[in-house]
């Protein structure tokens, strides 16, 4: 059997710019020009609170960083992007007027942002390929096949009111089967986390997996059965922000039995350093098909505590198959 053809492919990722002014001649840790990738990751929380002219602003940055794929998910700051947050402030007769961007209703808002996102000439002009949940298949110019799961929801804690695209701890938003979701959780999943002969080579989510990357004042506030799923599917890569005390990446290797979930199925854990405007490497030319061995998690949070752009995008080199190959 012949060795598959693999290519490096450069990915660059932030999450958390939250109406960061990239254009400042202060801008710090996104100064421009930003180093070129194949594929550029923004793992939601683009806005504050998802008005137009945030979006819109957020477009323009993303413009300017060079990449040949640009890939967008949500996050719980991006208000008007979340159809069913939007719906449910309509409904609440206090909530009618206090939306944001000067719409008359929460759902008209709604749609003017999707549009904004997916058709507009800002979005055309930047090149920006709007994620739902669920998995996409892409095709580089090189020939080379990426894989991706996105999902932008993140658990709240029950004490709260949620936000755009969040759900209760007791539901499973990434596994379908009862022996993958975690003890007291229900799934809700309508768009899961492949298995791993799926071969996804990215999960893209705007939150953390429990207990890693996902450490605040409050404690550890992933999502469990987000790190089951990412442990059924075993991709090169895990992008995401969300919990800005978190910030920063970490090398995982499985165990080869992959029955086990969760915590059950890691062998180490190893916290790498950011070498940014340098790239972490997973992988290389020669390997053999995609293992399944190791996940490079990384929390790409710009924001730092106290909403401070304190913490460097991240650059990941990864090895993907050519489509004659996938």
């Amino acid at each position: 059997m012949s060795t598959p053809t693999r290519i490096k492919t450069r990915i660059f990722i932030l999450s958390d710019t939250l109406d960061f002014n990239y254009f400042s001649p202060k801008a710090g840790v996104l100064n421009l020009p930003l180093p070129k990738s194949d594929i550029l990751l923004h793992c939601g929380d683009l806005t504050e609170y998802g008005d137009l002219p945030s979006l819109k602003k957020a477009l323009q940055m993303l413009a300017l960083i060079p990449a040949e794929l640009k890939l967008v998910i949500p996050g719980n700051h991006d208000l008007s992007l979340d159809h069913d947050f939007c719906a449910r402030q309509d409904m609440d007769q206090g909530n009618r007027e206090r939306n944001v961007g000067g719409a008359t209703k929460w759902m008209e808002l709604h749609e003017q942002a999707i549009e904004l996102m997916t058709q507009s000439d800002e979005v055309k002009r930047a090149d920006v390929t709007y994620l739902t949940e669920g998995t996409h298949r892409f095709v580089l110019r090189s020939g080379t096949v990426v894989r991706v799961y996105a999902n932008p929801y993140t658990p709240y804690p029950e004490a709260s009111e949620p936000w755009a695209f969040q759900y209760r701890r007791d539901q499973d938003r990434f596994n379908l089967l009862p022996e993958d979701a975690g003890d007291g959780k229900h799934s809700i999943a309508t768009n899961p986390v492949p298995d791993g002969e799926a071969n996804i080579d990215i999960i893209m989510t705007h939150g953390p997996p429990r207990g890693i990357l996902d450490e605040c004042q409050i404690g550890n506030i992933g999502c469990e059965n987000l790190l089951r799923a990412v442990s059924r599917a075993r991709p090169s890569l895990l992008a995401h922000g969300h919990v800005h005390a978190g910030a920063g990446g970490m090398a995982i290797s499985w165990d080869r039995d992959r029955k086990m979930r969760g915590d059950d199925a890691t062998v180490w854990r190893e916290r790498l350093q950011n070498p940014f405007p340098g790239a972490v490497e997973m992988g290389n030319a020669k390997s053999e098909g995609r293992s399944g061995e190791e996940t490079l998690i990384v929390n790409a949070s710009i924001m730092g505590d106290g909403y401070k752009a304190r913490n460097k995008p991240w650059i990941v080199d990864l090895y993907l198959t050519t489509q004659e190959e996938a």
